[in-house]
């Protein structure tokens, strides 16, 4: 596994957050947070710094879009995966 594949999964669902996690971890990635709403993911992000950004449809407090706006703004080096319902 390489040191640069890290991933932060953002999920207001506690229990796809947790599947995502074992999932990811199980192919290689390194999840080096969950967030359970959106504020605290952009924190993450700008405190850990991952390659990647999983973000799931029903986020609170600070939506999916807005937040994939934010992180691409303060952070383009970063993936941003959404994934809707």
């Amino acid at each position: 596994m390489s040191e640069d594949r890290t991933v932060l999964v953002a999920s207001g669902d506690r229990l796809f957050a947790s599947a995502a996690r074992r999932y990811l971890e199980r192919i290689g990635w390194r999840v080096i947070a969950v967030a359970g709403d959106g504020l605290q993911a952009l924190a993450a992000v700008g405190r850990q710094r991952p390659t990647a950004v999983l973000v799931i449809s029903q986020l609170p407090r600070l939506g999916p879009a807005a937040l994939a706006r934010q992180i691409r703004r303060r952070h383009p080096a970063a993936h941003i995966v959404v994934v809707g319902n």
